[in-house]
């Protein structure tokens, strides 16, 4: 029964035309950013919309990584 339901959906695929729909979550619908979440999110509290780049967030990591180190170290802590 499964053959026949995998070969019947090949065929499907190969001689219908279809096409892919995009669909929109509700959570993302054309909403403006919020800026100020994404600040403290990124501990960036003067990042403009532009800053928010996977290049230049990772520029950014290895001196937060170091600050960070800092404060755990001045806490008492190993790092």
């Amino acid at each position: 029964m499964r053959k026949n339901n995998a070969e019947e959906f090949l065929e499907a695929l190969q001689n219908f035309k279809y096409e892919y729909v995009k669909v929109p979550y509700k959570w993302c619908e054309a909403v403006e950013p919020d800026l100020e979440a994404a600040r403290v999110c990124a501990v960036w509290p003067d990042a403009e919309l532009e800053d928010f780049t996977e290049e230049k967030l990772l520029a950014r990591l290895p001196s937060l990584m170091e600050e960070f180190k800092a404060d755990i170290e001045e806490l008492g802590f190993v790092f």
